[in-house]
């Protein structure tokens, strides 16, 4: 069956027309995992993402789940006792629009919506009473508070003062006289929490939990100097006569003003630079000095393999996956069931017996507002796994 075959296939499945032989063609096309791509490139057209879905396929797809359900019950009732077993924890899951293709599995909108009728915490982060921390250039640490009533003054230096505006947003005012411009603050974001640096020039940081930042509280006449270790999403504010740095363990980011994401944790191996908009140059670091630029026009990624000299620019598909820690979602399309574990890792106070992690992959949306047992029971329900978690280590069967 060719893609515009199964295209049309796929129309009679959402509409509920399909015979019982086209829905038992429907099932061996999306178990066959040659067919993945195709099924990757449906699922974009129909926009299966909550957010975007109209009313009109929600429904189609609602009649379509209830024919599979009919049918596979009737399946069901054939079958030998030993195969039930499987099948029983299928019709459920199949209802929700969850189809199986190799070790790839996808999330529909049922799928997502399972657990949202239980109420989720506002905080998946242990530190329950603080959002970051905050080294002064006296060497001093100052707690961030995840909730203050208005806003407080960290830090007043040279007429310039670093602000907390809120539990999740810091604010530098005013404009010093180039005495403070070496003096460097470092920020530590805590697990499960997000931190926005908004700047005096008008640029600002939204970093993602577990993220190391270095900044001075006024940039040097020439030059302003950043250093990242984890994610971070910039927005920097165009100004030719005095370019924008980040620096990160493995690459070095010049930016011309622009929108992008740099992501880095000590604990991965590849290193990005996302480009949403206006223009950056990355350089990947060689001993103790920096490579050839690369240049990213907007739309693109290039990945930095830290222990192998290896840069690789990709297309952009869906600037969500990459972004959705920013609103509160995160998108995964494909996505290796190690590299989410990897970013619970973040989120969570957890250990992960890494040698059991199974060679699966993911499409669809965790809220991150959700508690880690929420986010265990969707990933056992959706796929034939069973993760545990006892104590803080999470390990799988």
């Amino acid at each position: 069956m060719n893609q515009e075959n199964f295209n049309e296939l796929f129309e009679r499945y959402l509409k509920g027309n399909c015979t019982p032989a086209e829905l038992e063609l429907f099932f061996q096309f999306v178990r066959d995992k040659n067919n993945e791509s195709i099924l990757l490139d449906l699922m974009h057209q129909h926009e299966l993402d909550a957010d975007l879905r109209s009313e009109e396929f929600r429904q189609q797809m609602q009649h379509a789940f209830d024919k599979t359900d009919e049918t596979l019950a009737k399946e069901l009732s054939q079958l030998p006792p030993k195969t039930k077993t499987v099948y029983l924890k299928w019709i459920p899951y199949a209802a929700a629009g969850i189809l199986l293709v190799g070790t790839t599995f996808f999330g529909w909108q049922r799928w997502q919506e399972h657990g949202l009728k239980e109420k989720a915490p506002k905080t998946v982060n242990t530190k329950i009473d603080h959002q970051a921390e905050m080294t002064l250039p006296s060497g001093e640490v100052i707690l961030l508070a995840s909730d203050i009533k208005s806003p407080k003054l960290l830090l007043e230096k040279d007429q310039v003062q670093l602000v907390q505006k809120s539990g999740s947003e810091l604010e530098i005012r005013g404009n010093g006289s180039g005495q403070i411009v070496h003096e460097l603050l470092e920020l530590n974001v805590f697990k499960g929490k997000r931190m926005q640096i908004s700047f005096a020039d008008k640029s600002s940081v939204m970093l993602n939990s577990t993220s190391r930042f270095k900044f001075s509280m006024e940039f040097d006449a020439h030059e302003r100097k950043t250093e990242l270790l984890g994610e971070g999403y910039f927005e920097v504010a165009h100004n030719p006569q005095k370019p924008f740095f980040v620096k990160t363990p493995t690459q070095l980011v010049q930016v011309y003003g622009t929108k992008f994401n740099i992501r880095e944790y000590p604990d991965e191996n590849l290193a990005s630079t996302a480009l949403f908009e206006g223009k950056v140059s990355v350089r990947k670091r060689q001993g103790d000095s920096y490579g050839k630029a690369d240049f990213l026009t907007p739309g693109k990624k290039i990945i930095l393999a830290k222990d192998r000299p290896v840069n690789e620019k990709v297309e952009i598909k869906n600037d969500k996956e990459i972004r959705g820690w920013i609103t509160g979602r995160r998108y995964y399309n494909g996505v290796a069931l190690k590299t989410i574990l990897r970013d619970l890792s973040h989120d969570f106070d957890i250990l992960i017996d890494w040698d059991k992690i199974p060679d699966l992959r993911f499409q669809g949306t965790i809220p991150q507002d959700f508690a880690l047992n929420q986010i265990i029971e969707l990933i056992n329900q959706t796929a034939n796994i069973k993760l545990y978690k006892k104590d803080n280590l999470i390990t799988i069967q």
